[in-house]
């Protein structure tokens, strides 16, 4: 399946009124997505393709990950995962 089509099923998903979301979280997201867009960080947002800046990060088993290194391997994406909330 697409990936847009992915997206708008979890857009169908998450406006379904028998969505597992309770309402008031639903709309602390809805309410967070119009503060980032009336921000305009999505100018910062690199667009495909664009060379990332240089970094150092910690990957998942505690080391340290050079942007440089790794794409000595080939393609690199960065992924955040937000942890155990």
């Amino acid at each position: 399946m697409p990936l847009q089509d992915q997206l708008d099923e979890v857009k169908r998903r998450f406006a379904a009124t028998d969505s597992p979301i309770a309402p008031e979280h639903k709309q602390a997201m809805v309410d967070f997505g119009a503060w980032l867009t009336s921000a305009g960080l999505e100018k910062n947002v690199p667009s495909a393709g664009a060379v990332f800046p240089d970094f150092a990060l910690h990957d998942a088993t505690g080391s340290m990950l050079h942007r440089d290194e790794l794409l000595k391997r080939g393609p690199a994406a960065i992924l955040f995962y937000r942890g155990l909330w």
